[in-house]
């Protein structure tokens, strides 16, 4: 437990200390498991897979290093292009939602000419009927 050096020097008594050390090997052990209860092959195995697991990262974190520096003109161009569909999409949503808004507003009074065109159209056909009736009576009884 040589890396947690600053850890243990931390704790100014005793008591700390040993809490320091315990809990730092209570974490070690919950990571890396517990060693005594391990085979001498196991324990190779463990420290081989530690390795491999280490190298892979190391490994990992370099070709993702290369890729981002091979590809920084192509990663700065993508952004360029993000930022500039970004601001157009902010500049042309307000003019989208005015159309859409219009849009409303015109079916809104088209809709209302139309009930208002059948309400004229109803009375002038009750007009009608009345005077298709009054007619007929008056047709029925010629001293109308």
């Amino acid at each position: 437990m040589g890396d947690f050096d600053d850890i243990k020097r931390g704790a100014t008594s005793e008591l700390g200390r040993q809490a320091a050390k315990a809990g730092l090997e209570a974490a070690g052990k919950q990571l890396l498991g517990d060693d005594d209860e391990l085979t001498e092959d196991e324990k190779k195995k463990r420290k081989l897979k530690l390795w491999f697991y280490a190298i892979g990262g190391v490994v990992g974190v370099a070709i993702i290093f290369k890729l981002v520096f091979s590809l920084w003109w192509y990663i700065i161009g993508a952004g360029v292009l993000g930022a500039a569909g970004l601001g157009g999409w902010y500049y042309v949503r307000p003019k989208l939602l005015a159309g859409r808004e219009a849009k409303r507003e015109a079916k809104a009074q088209l809709k209302a000419a139309k009930v208002e065109a059948q309400k004229k159209q109803s009375k002038e056909q009750a007009f009608e009927d009345e005077f298709a009736a009054l007619k007929a009576k008056v047709d029925q009884d010629p001293e109308l």
